[in-house]
C-alpha cells in the first residue's frame, strides 16, 4: 500500500471568515519541534487509529519517538532522509505491528497522519506537505485534514460562517489565513447539512499555524469518538 500524499498549492475554496466570540479555549492542542534545520526531510507523526492504544513509530525498523504516541498526539518533527522508507506503527504495550506502508520522502516537511479501523483492515497513512509560513499580521493560519475514517464528508465552518465545503476522509487542505481569535468550529453533513461535531470556544492565536483534524468515530461515543483536534505547529 502506497501513502497517499497531500502537496501543497491544490486548489481549495473557502470562504471568508468573521469572528466575534471572546471565550477562550482550546479542544487539544499540541506544540511540536519546529521543523530539523539541515535535514533533508521532516516528519511529524500524529497517532489517529480508534482504539488501539499506544503506539511508537520506527522508520527503517529504527524506532523514532522517546515516549509512547496516544490517540490524538503527535511527535516532534523527525529527521530523515531524501528516499523510500519503511514506515512502522507498533503497539507500544507488547511491540506488535499494527501498520506497515512504504513512505517516499521528497525533500520539505511532512504531517504523517495514520488511521483506519483495525478490525475491518482498512488501516491506511495519509501524508500532508507542511507549508509553514509566517502569517500576516494579525492573522493565523489554519487548514483542515480529515482522518475519521467513519465520518461523512463535512463543510467546516468557524462561527457559523462557511471555510470549507465537502472534505471528504483521507483528505486534507492549504492553509488559509483567518483573523486571529476565537472560535467555534463545527463539523456538518455537507450532504444532508446536519451537525456532526461542534467544538468548545478554541483560540487560534495570531502568528500560529494550525492544523484542524477530525478524527474519532462516529459509531463509538466511548471510545475515540469523533471530534476535533487543534494542532498548533
Amino acid at each position: 500500500m502506497k501513502t497517499q500524499l497531500f502537496r501543497a498549492g491544490r486548489k481549495m475554496t473557502w470562504a471568508v471568515v468573521l469572528f466575534g466570540l471572546t471565550t477562550l479555549g482550546l479542544v487539544s492542542c499540541s506544540k511540536d519541534d519546529d521543523p530539523v534545520v539541515g535535514a533533508e526531510a521532516s516528519v511529524k507523526v500524529i497517532h489517529t487509529i480508534p482504539g488501539t492504544g499506544a503506539v511508537d513509530f520506527y522508520l527503517n525498523s529504527t524506532k523514532q519517538n522517546s515516549a509512547a504516541i496516544n490517540f490524538g498526539e503527535a511527535t516532534g518533527y523527525i529527521a530523515t532522509s531524501n528516499g523510500e522508507k519503511t514506515a512502522e506503527f507498533k503497539t507500544a504495550l507488547d511491540n506488535n505491528t499494527v501498520l506497515s506502508v512504504p513512505i517516499d520522502f521528497d525533500g520539505g516537511n511532512y504531517s504523517l497522519f495514520a488511521t483506519g479501523i483495525a478490525s475491518d483492515n482498512s488501516l491506511t497513512t495519509l501524508l500532508v506537505e507542511d507549508d509553514l509560513q509566517t502569517p500576516t499580521s494579525g492573522k493565523a493560519r489554519v487548514r483542515f485534514v480529515h482522518v475519521s475514517p467513519d465520518a461523512p464528508t463535512v463543510n467546516v465552518l468557524g462561527n457559523d460562517s462557511l471555510w470549507v465545503s465537502s472534505r471528504a476522509y483521507k483528505t486534507a487542505t492549504d492553509f488559509i489565513e483567518v483573523p486571529g481569535g476565537s472560535y467555534t468550529i463545527k463539523l456538518n453533513n455537507s450532504g444532508d447539512g446536519t451537525n456532526a461535531y461542534t467544538s468548545s470556544v478554541i483560540n487560534l492565536a495570531s502568528g500560529k499555524n494550525y492544523t484542524l483534524v477530525a478524527q474519532g468515530l462516529v459509531g463509538n461515543t466511548i471510545i475515540n469518538p469523533f471530534g476535533l483536534n487543534v494542532l498548533e505547529y
